[in-house]
């Protein structure tokens, strides 16, 4: 198998409002929880990290787990913690209630190199920056906006040399934007046909 010099963060430590508070990484999808999926879709990744509130959860997998270093700001503290506790340069962040990630586009992106801060998907329907690329040299930046209590991603677009992924040109660009699909209430949960 390839092995992408990178990490893989998987983000799991959000409350679950909207899905009754359940922990959306093992809500589950054709008899697999989520975080299945996710742990198979970054296994080419030489490091992988789970950010959870819950480790206690995770004790039968065999993957690292840390808490957030600063809980009750969003994604944009996963992030943070998942660069703070990654051993290599490049931080590859995906969001766990997303089980479709495409395999190949995550296989994509373990093959990127470049001078960039954040690579980023785009397409037309938005951007996608819970499927991105983060360098460990963001930890001051993002460190900057926390200070300012800013805590919405977007923000750090604006302070970093980014590399903006053009989905529609790419191979199976309509599968690759499936993948985004995140699942956030019991109703999207029934939809996809999946199961608590």
């Amino acid at each position: 198998m390839e092995k992408f010099p990178k990490t893989a963060v998987i983000l799991a430590g959000g409350q679950g409002s909207r899905m009754d508070y359940r922990d959306k990484a093992f809500l589950k999808y054709r008899g697999r929880t989520f975080i299945d999926h996710l742990l198979e879709g970054v296994e080419g990744f030489e490091e992988i990290i789970v950010v959870s509130n819950r480790p206690e959860e995770y004790r039968e997998y065999q993957v690292r787990v840390v808490e957030d270093v600063i809980k009750g700001i969003g994604p944009l503290g996963g992030i943070y913690t998942g660069l703070l506790h990654s051993s290599y340069e490049e931080v590859m962040v995906v969001s766990c209630d997303t089980p479709f990630q495409n395999r190949e586009f995550l296989n994509y992106m373990g093959r990127l190199s470049g001078t960039y801060e954040i690579a980023l998907p785009r397409h037309a329907e938005g951007r996608e920056p819970l499927c991105a690329l983060y360098r460990r040299s963001l930890v001051d930046g993002i460190e900057e906006l926390i200070g300012e209590k800013t805590y919405r991603i977007t923000c750090l677009f604006n302070k970093s040399r980014m590399k903006w992924i053009d989905i529609e040109a790419l191979d199976k660009s309509r599968e690759i934007k499936e993948g985004f699909k995140n699942i956030n209430t019991p109703e999207e949960l029934k939809e996809i046909g999946g199961e608590v």
